[in-house]
């Protein structure tokens, strides 16, 4: 579904953000890219949608190699959720503000009042329709905004740092919406993050450090690197930090069975 191959970047001369990323995620995967402010992993969503153009390589979308003639095209194909959920409305209503891509595709009244039903009952957003948005919290502001990139069906769904700026609450109900989309329907979700918590129940992981990939895996099996972890300047789960501690401890009883239980813990909360 997203393939990226040599692709390099810069902002400014002779310091590159993105080094020669080789990068293959295939359809219907649930993929989490983590890293540290300024690893890169922002610019690889913006240069996936093609709000920056890579200085080499190719990325190629569905199939097709994104260029200025085909962005269009690919944009059809992906849908993102930015950072900032009050920079996303357009809408006076809730109603209002999922039907906005909608109406770019010209879909028929009828239709496109069932699509903003349709995706409101799946983010649990429903009882709000015709609420302002200005009264919703961050998380609903930001389950909204994924009712309105539902509707337009996009291939491939994109958060990027999407609940960066939400509270704890705001976060839990973000992530539950995440991963209900992973077991619900067949789309490619990326994630992109600098929190391994919202990591944890992904497909894959990928580490993001100085614009090159670091480590790919299983969740379990990126977690486990924890000194990877520590040097990418990704602060590790708690219960993996208590984790590290049991392993020190080689007197106490049922070490191993400890161990083995606090990393079902981690990905079964």
């Amino acid at each position: 579904m997203v393939e990226m191959k040599g692709v390099f970047f810069s902002y400014t001369q002779n310091h590159p953000v993105i080094e020669n990323l080789n990068l293959v995620i295939p359809r219907g995967q649930f993929v989490t890219i983590l890293g540290h402010n300024g690893s890169g992993k922002s610019t690889i969503a913006k240069l996936l949608i093609g709000l920056l153009k890579a200085k080499k390589g190719t990325i190629t979308i569905d199939g097709i190699e994104l260029t200025e003639e085909t962005v269009d095209a690919v944009r059809k194909k992906v849908g993102i959720v930015f950072q900032n959920p009050d920079n996303q409305f357009v809408g006076v209503t809730v109603k209002d503000d999922i039907a906005f891509g909608l109406e770019n595709r010209c879909v028929s009244r009828p239709e496109m009042i069932r699509l903003i039903e349709e995706h409101a009952v799946l983010v649990g957003m429903e009882k709000f329709l015709d609420k302002d948005p200005e009264s919703l919290s961050g998380g609903e502001k930001q389950r909204v905004a994924i009712a309105g990139v539902l509707a337009i069906n996009p291939d491939i769904i994109l958060f990027d740092e999407s609940t960066s700026m939400l509270d704890p609450k705001g976060t839990k109900e973000v992530n539950r919406v995440v991963s209900d989309l992973k077991e619900r329907l067949n789309k490619t979700i990326i994630m992109i993050t600098h929190n391994l918590e919202e990591a944890k129940h992904s497909d894959r992981v990928i580490v993001l450090n100085k614009g090159k990939i670091v480590a790919d895996g299983t969740p379990h099996e990126v977690f486990s690197q924890k000194d990877l972890l520590i040097e990418s300047q990704l602060d590790i789960l708690e219960s993996m930090k208590v984790i590290e501690e049991v392993k020190k401890s080689p007197s106490l009883k049922h070490r191993k069975e400890l161990v083995r239980a606090l990393w079902e813990f981690t990905f079964n909360e």
